[in-house]
């Protein structure tokens, strides 16, 4: 993979867990109680993997 698509799916991995988060904090979209957990958990597991990704980028420069 290219050194700007590894960048692209970090940036993207990011955007969804801030958009998850948002989501999950203004209630856009209904969800039961356990659903917004489920959305700030995968919120969490999505933003580490983006920032591994980002880590690991770096490293590979």
């Amino acid at each position: 993979m290219s050194r700007a698509a590894a960048g692209l799916v970090a940036e993207l991995n990011a955007v969804w867990a801030v958009g998850s988060v948002v989501v999950a904090a203004t209630g856009v979209l209904p969800a039961t109680t356990a659903g917004t957990i489920w959305i700030v958990a995968q919120a969490f597991v999505v933003g580490g993997f983006a920032a591994l990704q980002f880590i690991g980028r770096r490293r590979a420069a």
